[in-house]
């Protein structure tokens, strides 16, 4: 009767670490799954805007090689393209700022939020989403909106004319 006993409490005792231990690593788990599925996520809507850019290589949607008058020189349809293209643009990244926000200091914010925001920092030297981004920015995040005009105060302007 007294190894029943000790039985019992030996299990009652050890039950409880191993479910923390087993709840902690369920979390961890949860935590690199929600990492993959924001990686996928994003990457996913990037190809997409890539594609947007090749099917529409009469506007100037990628890249930087651009005059600064380039918005002047659309038509009327071509600059609302122009700017619903890139207004998906700063959706995603958006959706990227406010994904790797919340792990501001980590590895996983120094991997891939810097690369976005380098990514963020070239458009700003693109002439026409530099033109559209004040009429753009208005609909986002007022934080995102603060570290993207910090982005456009250090990217280079486009050559004139």
């Amino acid at each position: 009767m007294v190894s029943i006993e000790f039985a019992n409490e030996l299990v009652q005792l050890l039950s409880v670490p191993v479910a923390v231990v087993a709840f902690v690593h369920a979390k961890h788990r949860e935590r690199i799954d929600r990492q993959k599925g924001t990686f996928t996520s994003l990457g996913d809507r990037y190809t997409s805007f890539l594609r947007l850019c090749l099917e529409h290589p009469d506007l100037p949607l990628f890249g930087t090689n651009y005059r600064s008058n380039v918005l002047a020189e659309l038509s009327a349809e071509q600059r609302l393209k122009t700017e619903i293209v890139f207004c998906e643009l700063v959706g995603l990244l958006e959706s990227a700022f406010l994904l790797y926000r919340e792990h501001r200091g980590s590895k996983m914010h120094r991997d891939q939020w810097e690369g976005w925001e380098a990514y963020a920092e070239e458009y700003f030297s693109n002439p026409a989403f530099r033109a559209l981004w004040p009429e753009i920015s208005r609909q986002f995040d007022k934080e995102f909106q603060a570290t993207m005009n910090g982005l456009a105060a250090n990217a280079p302007a486009a050559p004139a004319g």
